[in-house]
């Protein structure tokens, strides 16, 4: 919602400068037709309507060069006007459009960074405030307290993981976490540690001789830089070898269905080629590292189709249909170049948000079908647009001049979607819109325009949306200048313990302490914590220039805020220099005077009765007029200093 102003006010621009051109359509060129005696609006341009819809669907392409020739065969200037229309309207508003929507885009996604920025900083601060003790340091926290939040923050994990978040957060190494160092404490709650010695060993270290070297050496094959070479070199082997195949079936013009697909010894060893890398990669670097990366899940995805269509063409020759699955083989091309690999990476971080968008598109399906249904459902288009422009379309004959746009109806929900696909496609819509208006009313138009407005917005939105994306990625690649954006997608800690540092968080009766860390031992256990990086935190390092900013930010208005409290602190106070003395002798004071009605001489400035005063220390006149009341009692007690009894005084007011 917060993109759709700057959207609106670009379509609105866009309908007003095409209402400019259709009025100039139909008066200013209608004026010329006296005197030069053009035909130019012939039947698109007769009336005000007609105009503003023929260049609304001009702006589609859809009837371009139709609805200009009749004029250019007139006259060759006339072209000037379609000319400069299509530039205005197609190659500028509708472009800046899609800028627009794609800087709203890229400023709500920064927006959204930098409101969970603020908002985990105000988080941190407001826990670090609740954790942090006067017995120590007043701007510290220990472990023990620190422990003790993470404990309700993520119970699952063991005391040692508190302690290695704690070390990897301390890194002025002085034992106690700092405000600035405890902001970090959302990453770090993420890393998942083992031992830095066991994780570096491979899946089958564990095994006995001789299987443990012999998947040592499929580690080291699996590994080596040119086995990758050498697979590439089979996927474009495998690439000419399908083309050859087809253009030579294309050639002999056989029939399809009479074609002998049996798959050939070539076929099956390519095959086997992928089925043997992936067994060698999964047994080297084991299965959990081969499964857990986005680019090995796609190779077996794509192998485990290519075994399917194998087996289909040796089983079952007469099924063609099996060799639409040959070039589903090639997709591994996508990991030979690099920008290949930006396009389909993009496609992969982008599913599970345009499984999102595809939802909205749906919907909007949905809802415009549910209208369509209401209002066009049993129309009969057979024959229905006679001695119109678009009548050959819908024309019914047994000769098999048959035109089919008939079949665009709304007869159900599917065939609705169907026919709602067609006008999003754009592709001759208008004549989907003028057969439902020969057979309703002109007013019918109002629905497919609407509709391809509607979809317009939303189809920019998701060009705008991957279009983002796909910039993030190479962006965040050259400004880290990464290979490829996915050798920095985990967030990698190591810490170090000691001996004593590991008796400390495995022995549960041992008190906690952070003097270890402050003392600098050497340690001799080395951990290892790994977490897969977000967007936000991609974002982040992308945005490092603004975070800072962000950073500033925060702290001047934190230092505001301890500013404002200081000040409240020294404010001057009205009783500040009363002693108990005075005190008393007011209570005395007020005691003689207690049935006495009090009053204030009357001024022209202040004609009102007040209460004087000089009865209240320090306090305020209290005027009849501004308080109602006709009498008040005020209780007031004194605390004592020292061992020094406190004083209760008793105030009553009477107003005459």
């Amino acid at each position: 919602m917060q993109s759709l102003p700057p959207i609106l006010d670009m379509i609105v621009l866009l309908l007003f400068f095409m209402l400019i051109f259709s009025i100039l359509a139909r008066y200013e060129y209608f004026s010329c037709t006296k005197y030069f005696y053009l035909s130019f609006i012939h039947q698109n341009f007769k009336t005000i309507q007609e105009s503003f819809v023929s260049l609304f669907v001009l702006l589609t392409t859809s009837n371009y060069p139709d609805v200009m020739m009749p004029s250019y065969h007139k006259s060759r200037f006339y072209a000037l006007f379609f000319i400069v229309y299509l530039s205005l309207e197609l190659y500028f508003l509708m472009n800046l459009l899609l800028a627009v929507v794609y800087d709203s885009f890229s400023n709500l996604e920064k927006s959204k960074v930098k409101a969970l920025f603020f908002h985990k900083h105000e988080g941190c601060m407001h826990a670090f405030r609740l954790l942090v003790t006067q017995e120590v340091k007043p701007s510290s926290l220990n472990v023990k307290h620190f422990i003790g939040m993470m404990e309700f923050f993520q119970p699952n994990r063991t005391r040692r993981e508190y302690y290695l978040m704690f070390k990897s957060l301390n890194t002025s190494k002085s034992g106690t976490l700092s405000n600035e160092e405890f902001f970090r404490v959302y990453d770090v709650a993420r890393l998942k540690w083992k031992l830095k010695s066991a994780s570096a060993e491979i899946w089958s270290s564990d095994f006995p001789q001789p299987f443990r070297g012999a998947f040592k050496g499929l580690h080291r094959f699996a590994t080596w830089k040119y086995f990758d070479y050498f697979i590439y070199a089979v996927i474009a082997g495998n690439f000419l070898w399908i083309l050859i195949e087809t253009i030579s079936i294309s050639s002999s013009s056989v029939i399809m269905e009479k074609y002998n697909f049996a798959s050939s010894w070539i076929s099956i060893s390519f095959v086997c080629t992928y089925c043997v890398e992936a067994v060698i990669k999964m047994l080297g670097r084991g299965p959990k590292d081969y499964f857990t990366s986005g680019w090995d899940v796609f190779d077996f995805l794509v192998t485990a189709v290519s075994v399917v269509g194998v087996f289909g063409e040796i089983f079952e020759e007469s099924f063609y249909y099996v060799i639409v699955l040959r070039p589903f083989r090639l997709l591994r091309l996508f990991k030979v170049k690099r920008r290949y690999r930006d396009v389909l990476g993009t496609l992969f971080l982008l599913f599970s948000k345009l499984i999102s968008l595809s939802i909205c598109i749906i919907n909007v399906y949905y809802f415009f079908a549910i209208i369509g249904m209401e209002l066009f459902l049993n129309t009969e288009l057979r024959n229905c647009c006679k001695n119109t422009s678009v009548e050959s379309y819908y024309r019914v004959s047994d000769t098999g001049d048959t035109g089919y746009y008939y079949l665009n109806n709304f007869e159900n929900i599917f065939v609705s979607g169907v026919t709602l696909f067609e006008l999003t496609v754009v592709n001759n819509w208008y004549i989907i819109m003028e057969g439902y208006a020969h057979v309703f009313s002109e007013w019918v138009r109002v629905y497919f325009m609407l509709f391809y407005i509607v979809m317009m917005v939303v189809m920019n939105i998701v060009v705008a949306f991957v279009l983002e994306s796909f910039m993030f990625r190479i962006n965040y690649r050259r400004q880290m200048q990464l290979d490829t954006i996915d050798d920095d997608g985990v967030y990698k800690e190591e810490v170090v313990l000691s001996e004593n540092e590991m008796h400390m968080v495995n022995v549960l009766s041992c008190p906690l302490t952070g003097d270890f860390i402050a003392s600098s031992e050497a340690g001799s256990y080395v951990f290892k914590g790994e977490s897969q990086r977000s967007r936000e935190d991609f974002s982040l390092r992308m945005y490092r220039d603004e975070v800072e900013e962000w950073g500033k930010q925060l702290r001047v208005a934190r230092q505001d805020t301890i500013n404002s409290i200081e000040m409240r602190r020294i404010r001057p106070r009205p009783n500040a220099g009363t002693s108990l003395e005075d005190v008393s002798s007011v209570g005395r004071t007020s005691r003689m005077n207690s049935s006495t009605s009090q009053s204030c001489p009357t001024t022209p400035d202040s004609p009102a009765p007040c209460f004087n005063s000089s009865l209240v220390p320090g306090g305020r006149p209290i005027r009849a007029d501004s308080d109602p009341l006709s009498s008040a009692s005020v209780r007031v007690r004194v605390a004592g200093n020292g061992g020094e009894t406190g004083v209760d005084t008793e105030l009553n007011v009477s107003f005459s």
